[in-house]
């Protein structure tokens, strides 16, 4: 009994509501993905809201507010109830991805180096309303959706501060423990300002070049013109070492090739220049035989010249 008193109620209520009211409920759409939860939701409260003999007048409101390519798409088709404009609404425009591949594009969002944090955040919360939209589509549970909706908003929060390509910016950011992401996003904003106030360095104020080859202020290594003489003064340097690490090397003799002395002081060579200044010597000295017969021939020729 109680339920037909509730219902009841809820005719009589929605009876005194004039389609005036409840058009006001339903705006312009054009077939924007991030914008079709906020169209869904408002064309269900006007729904809620009217008689069974309004909701057939509101589809076709809803039908006469759609615009660009959403009023070319429902035109191939025809609609007799909310019921089924809705689910098509959903298939044509609602989002493609699921909530994997969106959670994927969220933690990986970054902010690119020449872009500015508007922008930045502007991405960010493009993805954070797919999420949303996302969740409203798949979670049949209110607990569920508010639960969902929360973690979201708690990731993109944490992705938008830790993407920011300042780490000074988001040092500040972070230590001001925003609350939402429209505070953070505010903050960062602030601290872009005073960060791009600062005053510069002066790119004149530079220290000068200095050739890394010849050690002169002026002009690198790259303009430096004696860069094509380097590698023959190094050829000579090089020489020139060598031969004296070749002075200063180990003794070698040339004779016996041996380390450790010179051919001058070679004890084989001077043993052989003794052995053959010894032979030469015996070849030149006479036998004891031919000297007495020397001795003898000799005496006959004084023994002859005396007589």
């Amino acid at each position: 009994m109680p339920p037909k008193v509730e219902s009841k109620s809820e005719d009589k209520m929605a009876e005194k509501i004039t389609l005036s009211v409840l058009t006001k409920f339903i705006k312009p759409y054009n077939g924007d993905r991030e914008s079709l939860p906020a169209f869904l939701t408002n064309c269900d409260n006007a729904m809620s809201l009217a008689s069974p003999d309004q909701q057939n007048v509101l589809c076709k409101y809803i039908l006469s507010q759609l615009e660009g390519k959403a009023q070319v798409t429902c035109s191939l088709k025809t609609f007799e109830s909310w019921n089924e404009l809705k689910p098509f609404l959903k298939s044509a425009f609602g989002e493609k991805k699921d909530s994997t591949h969106l959670l994927l594009d969220m933690t990986s969002c970054r902010q690119f180096s020449n872009e500015d944090v508007t922008k930045y955040s502007l991405r960010i919360e493009s993805i954070l309303t797919r999420m949303q939209a996302e969740s409203h589509y798949t979670c049949k549970d209110d607990k569920e959706i508010v639960g969902r909706i929360a973690a979201n908003e708690e990731l993109a929060l944490k992705t938008f501060i830790l993407g920011l390509h300042n780490p000074s910016i988001s040092t500040v950011v972070r230590c001001r423990n925003p609350k939402s992401l429209d505070e953070a996003v505010q903050h960062a904003i602030e601290e872009e300002k005073l960060y791009n106030s600062r005053p510069k360095a002066n790119p004149y104020s530079k220290s000068p070049k200095q050739c890394s080859l010849c050690h002169k202020t002026g002009h690198t290594s790259s303009e430096c013109f004696s860069r094509n003489r380097k590698p023959q003064q190094f050829h000579n340097s090089y020489n020139v070492t060598t031969n004296q690490n070749s002075l200063s090397g180990p003794k070698k003799c040339h004779y016996c090739k041996n380390l450790g002395h010179t051919i001058q002081e070679c004890r084989k060579l001077q043993y052989r220049n003794r052995q053959n200044s010894n032979t030469q010597g015996q070849a030149n000295t006479p036998s004891p035989s031919s000297k007495s017969a020397h001795v003898k021939f000799c005496d006959v020729q004084n023994d002859n010249l005396n007589q």
